[in-house]
């Protein structure tokens, strides 16, 4: 077969596979050729149905002028005449009958009756359907039309009724299917013919060609097909390229072991996704997943607008794509939104990947989570924020805390040096001078108690009482005492008292009066003229007590309100209002964390240059606090010392009493007190002489009382106690400390003192309690 084909050179496989396709043309236009005949038949015999349905019409036509059956039967005579129609029938009435009919045995007769059942079929269906009934005849090779009069028809033969017509396609059908039979079987046979000849010419000229080559190339051998097609040029072309391909194939693989080994770090350790120029996203890795939260199939086909976090304005966005969209890398960090709504951080290295042309394919980020980094960073801002805050408030602090204890020591040291030169000279001075000092040293504790309270707040352990309170007597307490003040200025100091108030409520009175106290006092302080106003009332449908402290002193702008609202210590409206009025920043801070505890609050309006209005609220209810003083829930606190007027006679005459103090100004101060009050003295330095004195003695012998300083070299007050309390001793201890911060009662108590004193000594205070237990301690004595 080969050597029927003429070489073309380097065209000769196009040449040999020319001529049976040109068979196959050829062969293919004869059955296009000859196809028109097949169709015309088609045609024909589509023409004859469009024949059928045109005669049904034009014998519904003749039904509606016809003056008689007759004329109609006639009419329907010469058409049945014509070719191909087999069977007419008119049939009308109700029932139907046939009118007119090719087939003369049905003449008036009954539809029903008629014997052909396809006529009777037809016929019924199209007076049901009222349409158009067009029916095959499979065996006959018949087709019937069926047709309705139409319902507005003029005539009375048909009316209500309906026509069939019928044509035998039999012959135009038959000689059609004949010729095409033929037709398609040489058709099939040419193209099988032609087929198996250029398989043959691909099998002999190609395929078996490239076989040989291919496995030559699978076996890297070396092979030269003879001649001069494109497959023996192609055998020339790999031979001599052999070398070259092998190295590329070597190459190639060191490249592609290098790529994956990149590729599987950066899926290990970074987060990946790719989309298309739009922005789409096709493909992104495990570690993309995982830290936004969403899955993959969530992330296909949408664009990162899906973790948006909005924290990044649209100028920052225009900068990203306009560095990517013009074929360079952008990278920086961006904060993303998971799917859970947290924030993350990721530094991201956004990449264009170009075509030959030059136009981006694709966008690839590769993103490095640094939400730890980031929350570190903004920690540490946070951190250096608050630090330089609190420094500067405290620094603030600082200076205002030592003005407001170097002012009453100032005062304190030059009246004691007014004493010194001046007692004996001008008695009026001096007492002027004694009362100076002692207002000033109140001055002083005032500041120390703030700071201990400060403390006690910040530690979270702040008590409170609940005890019966005559809140009308308390105000009215709180208000005389800055009346004076209040007179001196020129203001008005008013009490307004509803007469909802009631007679008594459950609060702490100490703390309510030390509330009512600073915001009377600040009131007074920071109005220059004009007047001050207390007014007192009941929200009873809350339950709660409110005093409105109001003044038209120098007010506060909408910041300063805001900063004192947040009621920090060491903090105040203005630092300058400190260096005019004075003050130390923690009063409001104590007084709100006490209304708290109280059940309600402290808020604040004001205007500048018009005045403030501060309003306490509290709970007014039986149960307002969830902590109750040591004093009355501790089993070991001793019992309330009712104080006793200190200064009518001698009530510790013929009592003894043991101080033990390292301190030599306070022990004569302490001394002269107790023998002032009738008490016989002995003054030891520490408490391990303390404890040695009392060794050994019989309880006749023994003091009725032991003033404890905690405090004290060799031995401290704690340990001389429990020595105490070991050797079996029970007559009573009361601490003497300085220390004043909350626990240091509760460690007192503990070491097995009876109760606690904190210096500066209260005289009244100390003179009561000691009268207390010495009294009791020789009662009980005598009793024994």
């Amino acid at each position: 077969m080969v050597s029927f084909f003429p070489s073309c050179g380097l065209n000769s496989l196009r040449c040999r596979l020319l001529l049976p396709i040109a068979l196959l043309a050829v062969t293919y236009t004869v059955g296009a050729l000859l196809a028109p005949s097949i169709v015309g038949e088609r045609v024909a015999y589509q023409r004859l149905r469009d024949r059928a349905v045109y005669i049904t019409f034009a014998v519904i036509s003749a039904g509606e002028s016809a003056s008689s059956q007759a004329d109609l039967q006639t009419f329907v005579d010469s058409l049945g005449s014509g070719s191909a129609l087999t069977e007419i029938v008119a049939v009308g009435g109700t029932p139907a009958r046939v009118v007119a009919s090719t087939n003369s045995r049905w003449i008036n007769t009954p539809l029903t009756a008629i014997d052909d059942q396809h006529v009777v079929g037809s016929l019924q269906r199209a007076l049901e359907k009222r349409e158009t009934d067009f029916d095959s005849l499979d065996e006959a090779q018949e087709y019937a039309c069926a047709t309705p009069v139409p319902p507005n028809s003029q005539g009375d033969l048909l009316r209500d009724g309906a026509v069939l017509v019928q044509v035998d396609s039999n012959q135009p059908l038959a000689q059609s299917d004949d010729l095409a039979t033929r037709l398609g079987f040489a058709l099939v046979a040419t193209t099988v013919l032609l087929l198996l000849i250029v398989g043959l010419v691909v099998q002999r000229n190609i395929l078996a060609p490239l076989e040989r080559l291919k496995t030559a190339v699978e076996g890297d051998l070396d092979l030269e097909l003879p001649g001069r097609d494109e497959i023996a040029l192609l055998s020339r072309v790999l031979n001599s390229n052999r070398d070259e391909v092998r190295n590329s194939h070597e190459q190639l693989r060191a490249a592609l072991a290098e790529v994956e080994a990149f590729r599987t770090t950066l899926e290990r350790h970074s987060i990946i996704s790719m989309t298309d120029p739009a922005g789409k996203i096709i493909d992104v890795n495990d570690r993309f997943c995982a830290i936004s939260g969403y899955e993959r199939e969530e992330l296909i086909g949408k664009d990162h607008r899906l973790i948006n976090s909005g924290l990044h304005n649209a100028l920052f966005w225009k900068d990203v794509w306009a560095t990517i969209r013009s074929g360079s890398p952008w990278r920086g960090e961006i904060c993303n939104l998971a799917k859970d709504g947290s924030l993350y951080w990721v530094d991201s290295i956004i990449a264009p990947f170009c075509n030959a042309a030059g136009e981006v394919e694709r966008y690839v980020s590769i993103r490095n989570d640094i939400t730890a980094r980031k929350l570190a960073e903004h920690q540490l801002v946070d951190a250096r924020r608050r630090a330089e805050d609190s420094s500067k408030s405290k620094s603030e602090f600082l200076a205002n805390m030592s003005h407001e204890i170097r002012t009453p020591l100032t005062a304190i040291l030059g009246y004691s040096d007014i004493l010194d030169t001046d007692l004996d000279q001008n008695p009026i001075q001096a007492r002027e001078a004694l009362k100076t000092i002692r207002s000033n040293a109140d001055s002083l504790l005032t500041v120390i108690n703030d700071i201990l309270d400060v403390s006690k707040i910040e530690a979270g352990q702040l008590k409170i009482e609940r005890l019966d309170v005559d809140p009308r007597q308390l105000l009215e307490e709180v208000v005389e005492t800055y009346r004076p003040e209040a007179m001196a200025k020129g203001l008005a100091l008013d009490l307004e008292i509803a007469d909802s108030l009631p007679r008594v409520i459950k609060s702490d009175p100490t703390r309510l009066k030390q509330i009512l106290l600073n915001l009377v006092s600040n009131a007074v302080k920071f109005t220059e003229r004009g007047s001050v106003r207390v007014r007192v009332g009941v929200q009873r449908s809350q339950k709660k007590l409110t005093v409105d402290v109001e003044d038209t002193g120098i007010g506060m702008s909408k910041d300063q309100v805001d900063t004192i609202s947040r009621f920090e210590a060491f903090t105040q409206a203005d630092t300058s209002t400190t260096r005019r009025f004075g003050g130390t920043g923690l009063g409001l801070r104590i007084c709100n964390t006490l209304a708290v505890l109280l059940g309600g609050r402290i808020s604040i309006r004001s205007d500048a240059g018009r005045g403030s209005c501060f309003t306490l609220s509290i709970d007014v209810r039986d149960v307002l606090t969830s902590r109750i003083s040591a004093d009355l829930d501790s089993p070991t606190a001793p019992d309330p010392v009712v104080a006793a007027p200190a200064g009518e006679g001698r009530p510790l005459e013929g009592l003894k009493v043991l101080l033990a103090e390292d301190g030599h100004d306070n022990q004569r101060l302490i001394t002269y007190h107790l023998r002032e009050a009738g008490a016989e003295v002995e003054v030891c330095d520490d408490g391990e002489l303390a404890v040695a004195s009392l060794d050994g003695l019989s309880t006749p012998n023994l003091p009725h009382l032991v003033l404890m300083d905690m405090q004290m070299p060799k031995l401290d007050g704690y340990d001389a106690t429990r020595r105490l309390r070991e050797m079996g001793y029970t007559l009573p201890v009361v601490a003497l400390t300085a220390h004043a911060m909350n626990g240091d009662r509760d460690a007192c108590l503990m070491a097995g003192c009876n109760d606690y004193l904190s210096k500066p000594l209260n005289k009244a205070v100390f003179l009561s309690t000691c009268v207390h237990y010495a009294q009791a301690e020789a009662r009980r004595r005598g009793v024994a």
